[in-house]
C-alpha cells in the first residue's frame, strides 16, 4: 500500500471522526441496499463507460471507499493499473483487491493536507489572527507522483470539506473562516481535475421529503462546477427511513461531468 504525506496520524483521524465516517457509510448501504443499487449503477456505468471510450490504461479513482460505487472487477480487467486513493481503506477491501497485483491501493488526505491543517489550527488555539484568516493562494492541494490518463473523483466532492468544517465549528472557529476552508477545498479538488484529465460525480442538491412533499432543498456544493461535457445526472434515494432527517425521506440530485 502506497501513502502519500501529508498523510495524518490515526489519532487525528479518529478525533475528525473520519474512520466513524467511513463506517456510517457501509451501515447506511446495508439498511437503504435496494434503495441505492440505482445510483450505484450509474456511477459503474459512467466510469466503465468512459474508461473504454478514451481507452484510458492506467486510471485513478478519488473516494474508492467501500468500492460500493466502483467497477473494480471491470477496471482490474481493462486497465493496466488502478489506483485506489482515499484516507483509509477498510481490511474488507484491502483483503478484495488483493487478487489484482495491478490494483494499487494509497492512502492519501484528498484535500492535500487540510486535515492536519485544521487539527494543527485548533491546538494552536482558535483565537490567533496570525495565518488563520489568510485562506488564499498557498493552500493545500492535492497531488500525485505517477501518470494516470484518467483521474475519476466518485461521490466524494461533498464530502471533502464537511468533516473539516465540522470540527473547525465544533473548535469555535468564526463562520467566515470554515466557509473558506470549504470553498478552498472544493475548489482546489475541482482544479486538479480540470488539470489532470478528471471526471467528477458527485452530490449537488439535497431534497429533503415529508409524507412525500418536498420541503427543503439545499445546494451541497460551495463552488461553481464548469459546464465540462459527458454530463449526466440522475437521483439518489439516500435515506427512505427517516434516519438521516427524522421522519423524513432524503434524496440527492447526483452530476456526472468531464472537467479535464
Amino acid at each position: 500500500m502506497i501513502e502519500l504525506p501529508p498523510y495524518p496520524s490515526a489519532r487525528i483521524l479518529r478525533k475528525m471522526d473520519y474512520l466513524k465516517d467511513q463506517k456510517g457509510i457501509i451501515s447506511r448501504y446495508l439498511r437503504e441496499k435496494e434503495q441505492w443499487e440505482e445510483h450505484l449503477m450509474n456511477t459503474r456505468q459512467y466510469i466503465t463507460g468512459l474508461v473504454r471510450l478514451n481507452k484510458f490504461r492506467v486510471v485513478g479513482i478519488l473516494g474508492s471507499g467501500w468500492l460500493l460505487d466502483i467497477p473494480i472487477r471491470e477496471l482490474a480487467s481493462e486497465c493496466e493499473k488502478v489506483y485506489l486513493v482515499d484516507i483509509h481503506h477498510p481490511p474488507q477491501v484491502v483483503h478484495r483487491v488483493n487478487q489484482w497485483p495491478h490494483v494499487q491501493l494509497v492512502r492519501a488526505d484528498i484535500t492535500g493536507g487540510w486535515i492536519e491543517r485544521a487539527f494543527a489550527w485548533a491546538a494552536e488555539g482558535r483565537k490567533k489572527k496570525d495565518g488563520q484568516r489568510e485562506i488564499s493562494a498557498g493552500q493545500p492541494a492535492f497531488s500525485f507522483p505517477e501518470k494516470v490518463h484518467g483521474w475519476f473523483s466518485v461521490n466524494v466532492l461533498d464530502q471533502l470539506d464537511s468533516l473539516v468544517c465540522d470540527y473547525l465549528r465544533r473548535k469555535n472557529f468564526p463562520d467566515e473562516i470554515v466557509e473558506k476552508a470549504g470553498e478552498h477545498i472544493q475548489s482546489a479538488h475541482i482544479e486538479f481535475l480540470r488539470h489532470n484529465k478528471g471526471f467528477l460525480i458527485t452530490d449537488i442538491r439535497e431534497k429533503i421529503y415529508r409524507k412525500g412533499k418536498e420541503t427543503e432543498v439545499r445546494d451541497v456544493i460551495r463552488v461553481p462546477i464548469p459546464a465540462g461535457t459527458n454530463r449526466k445526472k440522475w437521483t439518489w434515494a439516500f435515506d427512505t427511513e427517516g434516519a438521516y432527517v427524522q421522519a423524513c425521506e432524503t434524496c440527492y440530485e447526483v452530476l456526472a461531468i468531464r472537467l479535464g
